[in-house]
């Protein structure tokens, strides 16, 4: 009896029990990228996206949150996929500005980082990243981001 719960203790205390990625673009936008750590939802599945402006005074800062929970994320071709749903409250602040537009004119936010699991990378450590925003009137803008590793045991 002993020996199985000290091994559970050593196999649970080596599973991570929050996983993601803080990001921040050329323009001060901060993407927080928290996932899911259940194996049965499968790997990179985002459960929350957190985008605010280092720019902007405190209590101001977060701009919008998508949640899987609501059908706003998802991942695409390696890439996070945040849906801009106007209608939502915690991503109804149509003027506020990403990247130079107005979140109003937003239809989706792509965020890809550079990581695969079969390449694990260590907590703190930076990758290379890029946001792109998708505009209602289908144009484009691509920022550069750096993104650090989240990993909370």
């Amino acid at each position: 009896m002993k020996i199985a719960l000290l091994a559970f203790v050593l196999i649970s205390s080596s599973i991570a029990k929050a996983d993601g990625f803080l990001c921040e673009t050329q323009s001060g936008l901060r993407l927080k990228v928290f996932n899911h750590v259940e194996p049965s939802r499968g790997t990179r599945a985002p459960a929350v996206i957190v985008v605010s402006d280092s720019t902007v005074q405190v209590g101001r800062k977060t701009i919008a949150v998508f949640r899987d929970a609501d059908a706003q994320l998802l991942v695409e071709d390696d890439s996070y996929l945040a849906k801009v749903d106007l209608r939502r409250s915690e991503s109804n602040r149509q003027g506020e500005l990403l990247a130079g537009t107005k979140l109003g004119n937003v239809d989706q936010i792509k965020l890809y980082v550079d990581f695969a699991y079969s390449r694990p990378v260590a907590h703190g450590e930076e990758l290379t990243g890029t946001m792109t925003l998708l505009k209602r009137d289908a144009g484009l803008i691509v920022e550069q981001a750096i993104c650090t590793r989240y990993l909370k045991n």
